[in-house]
């Protein structure tokens, strides 16, 4: 952004990329417009005991799950149409299993409870219906009210990958908040 003379711009993750995505706002939060977070959990939400169990096991057990199956589990649990699926397939047997470990032990470094947190810029969080990955769906609701200039839309006949199992859906959302100049949002 700097290379470029951007100062602001509007931020889009998806999954982990939407982890990723909040790191960015959390640590240089003048540099970010909007943001869009799709199917993701929130980083600095506080996990139960037991999404802390399952996150502190899982660099073992994703080191020892067979590399064929954890695609194909991933995929099936990520998204509802076959194209979509298909990919899916294709782009984690392109990152290869080292990579995918890596990137995802990455990503659960991001998760840091920060107890009065609020993003504080206009945020478009969604989710799919059908999303059973992780806490994403449960902990929407109580996320999306916990922050102040927040849209939350649950898309349709979608599952992780909302915005690809039904891109008119997420498409609309996305440009409706894109398009909206109403929300004010002062500087702290």
């Amino acid at each position: 952004m700097n290379k470029e003379g951007i100062e602001k711009a509007t931020f889009i993750g998806q999954s982990m990329g939407g982890n990723a995505a909040q790191e960015f706002v959390f640590y240089f939060p003048d540099r970010v417009e909007k943001l869009v977070l799709i199917d993701c959990t929130c980083n600095t939400m506080k996990l139960s005991w037991l999404e802390t169990f399952y996150l502190n096991i899982t660099p073992m057990l994703i080191r020892l799950y067979p590399w064929e199956h954890l695609v194909r589990e991933s995929v099936k649990a990520s998204a509802l149409k076959t194209d979509v699926q298909a990919y899916l397939t294709k782009t984690f047997n392109r990152i290869g299993k080292k990579d995918f470990v890596t990137i995802f032990l990455a990503t659960a470094s991001c998760l840091h409870y920060e107890k009065d947190y609020r993003i504080n810029k206009p945020l478009l969080l969604v989710y799919g219906e059908k999303d059973e990955t992780g806490n994403i769906k449960k902990i929407a609701a109580t996320w999306a009210s916990n922050e102040p200039y927040c849209t939350l839309v649950e898309i349709p006949q979608a599952s992780h990958c909302s915005n690809q199992d039904n891109p008119s859906a997420f498409n609309q959302a996305l440009i409706s908040f894109l398009s909206d100049r109403s929300i004010d949002v002062r500087e702290e």
